[in-house]
């Protein structure tokens, strides 16, 4: 098995992506479920836990069938999926609204730490290789926002724009090499 190691652009240990969201998760569900005391809700989450009609209590019992869950994922073997560990601890008997409401804060995190992480381990303009690529991200999301907003991107512009990414990393890899070659004449 291949694993992607990368080093943060201001040194330190290489690590993982994909072995190390098992570590940077915790954190990261820690923070969003401080973030679902309503003292910590901005206005705007106010207003949509009153217009879902979600409560504290609500929200509470919701995280107690979702630490359960989690409790599935570390201690029982014999659960095989996510969504089955999700099933065992009553996830699913819960609105969905609070469900996606927790889902959100958790969002909200995970985009937050991605965008720190992001930046730790690139040169702005120069993505990371992960297993899928930002590039890759960016021309699936925008196919899905076009046909989710009725107008779906022509044929072929997914390709397309990969394309053009890859002809961006050709020029930026040529532009780095020039830089090289300057200061060292």
């Amino acid at each position: 098995m291949s694993r992607l190691q990368v080093v943060p652009r201001d040194g330190g240990e290489p690590y993982s992506p994909q072995r190390d969201l098992a570590y940077c998760y915790a954190p990261a569900m820690m923070e969003a479920l401080r973030a679902l005391d309503a003292k910590n809700w901005t206005v705007e989450l106010a207003a949509l836990a009153g217009h879902l009609e979600i409560t504290e209590e609500m929200l509470g019992a919701a995280v107690a069938s979702l630490m359960d869950a989690h409790a599935n994922f570390l201690n029982n073997a014999a659960v095989t999926t996510a969504q089955e560990a999700l099933q065992q601890a009553g996830w699913y008997d819960h609105d969905a609204g609070v469900r996606y409401f927790i889902y959100g804060r958790l969002g909200e995190v995970m985009l937050g730490g991605f965008f720190m992480a992001l930046r730790d381990v690139t040169v702005q303009h120069n993505p990371p290789r992960p297993a899928c690529s930002l590039p890759e991200l960016i021309a699936a999301g925008t196919a899905v926002a076009g046909r989710l907003c009725g107008k779906p991107i022509p044929p072929g512009t997914e390709e397309q724009l990969l394309r053009l990414q890859a002809e961006l990393e050709l020029t930026q890899a040529a532009l780095r090499a020039m830089r090289q070659a300057q200061t060292s004449a």
